[in-house]
């Protein structure tokens, strides 16, 4: 993929953002995807605090009043819910919907900023430099294996869906009502196809093809099954004695 592409992909990724924030926001009513969510930012704000200790203790006089500050903090809040173990869940709901809202508008902050993209393309050119070493640094077979088998059975259990098979219908009547009305030659002009066109893929395409059938023996199959009818035909025996 030329870079060029692969920064008009990037845009076009990046002008969804309203969707992921609606989707997103759909999501802040289940309390599960809540309780995620509040635990993320706690994760957060905990590093986040932890840095700034770190560098405050660099500070003469100040790492004593930030750990002090922290432990002041974290008896109010230890207080706080031992009060409130009992509301817990009534909270929960409300703190994890706040928490899915807070971290979607920093996900969509972030798809905004023009930084982003920067960064992207960034990523990409040192990329693209680098070689293709495969997933062994950094995973096991067995993780691949497990993670490809559950994609196998996804990409099953959805495409033999009632949801597929209506996609499918609705695209095959979409193509006969665009282009049922034409004989194949006209069909080819409509696609902007032509004859040498048709003959160049289909001559850089037939060796391949006609490996695999005769790798798997359909080729032969194939072949006795066209030829059958003549050899089996009263002329073809008459002429063969």
């Amino acid at each position: 993929m030329e870079r060029d592409r692969f920064e008009q992909l990037l845009d076009g990724l990046l002008a969804l953002h309203p969707v992921v924030e609606q989707a997103v926001n759909g999501l802040a009513d289940v309390p599960l995807v809540g309780t995620v969510a509040s635990r993320f930012m706690g994760r957060v704000v905990g590093e986040v605090l932890q840095a700034n200790r770190a560098v405050a203790g660099r500070v003469p006089g100040l790492g004593p009043l930030m750990s002090l500050g922290t432990s002041a903090a974290s008896r109010m809040v230890g207080a706080a819910d031992r009060q409130l173990e009992g509301l817990i869940g009534e909270t929960m709901g409300r703190g994890g919907a706040f928490a899915v809202r807070r971290l979607n508008g920093i996900v969509i902050e972030t798809l905004r900023d023009p930084t982003t993209r920067e960064a992207a393309l960034q990523a990409w050119d040192l990329l693209a430099e680098e070689l293709v070493v495969g997933l062994g640094p950094h995973a096991t077979l067995a993780q691949i294996q497990d993670a490809t088998d559950a994609w196998h059975a996804l990409a099953i259990d959805t495409l033999a869906g009632e949801p597929a098979a209506r996609i499918a219908a609705a695209v095959v009547d979409g193509l006969l009502d665009r282009f049922g009305g034409y004989t194949p030659t006209e069909l080819l002009a409509e696609l902007d196809l032509t004859r040498d066109d048709l003959v160049a893929d289909l001559t850089a395409l037939a060796p391949t093809a006609l490996d695999a059938l005769r790798d798997s023996g359909d080729l032969e199959r194939l072949v006795r099954a066209e030829l059958e009818p003549f050899y089996a035909s009263a002329e073809a025996r008459g002429i063969l004695g």
